[in-house]
């Protein structure tokens, strides 16, 4: 059962952190960089270093901190990495969608320009038809007339 927040004193528990950081959120914005610190650590690190005397923290700390340090680097080197083959593998993606947007781009052209063809055309057809029922109408009359006469 996984704790929601850090509410719950059950540390036997599996502790998933309470942030409110989405898929969408980066790391370049304070807030979210804020929120994930402060909700990183589980419920024991604060109980457990409220108790301790301010000598007795640092002491404890140093490792700690030492450690972080150490790793610090190679975990700037390794995100930097990550950020880079992201970048990569989606700048490629950004130009094959440009490439496709040029194509649709020209194509809808294309058809634009086939569609101004069938209208000059339907234009052209329906002009054509007018003078022909025209011709038609004024050959009816005039064969009408020589009937009557």
């Amino acid at each position: 059962m996984a704790i929601e927040s850090s509410s719950n004193d059950d540390l036997e528990e599996i502790y998933v952190p309470d942030w409110k950081v989405t898929v969408n959120d980066s790391f370049k914005s304070p807030a979210v960089c804020e929120d994930v610190l402060n909700h990183f650590a589980s419920p024991a690190v604060p109980a457990s270093s409220s108790s301790m005397v301010d000598d007795q923290m640092t002491i404890n700390k140093k490792p700690t901190s030492c450690n972080l340090c150490a790793f610090l680097p190679e975990g700037i080197a390794r995100f930097r990495k990550w950020m880079q083959d992201y970048e990569f593998f989606f700048s490629k993606k950004r130009e094959a969608m440009k490439a496709n947007m040029a194509a649709l781009k020209k194509e809808a052209k294309g058809f634009a320009k086939k569609e101004l063809a069938r209208q000059k055309k339907v234009h052209e057809l329906t002009q054509r038809h007018e003078v022909e029922v025209s011709e038609l109408k004024q050959q009816a009359e005039a064969s009408v007339k020589e009937k009557e006469e």
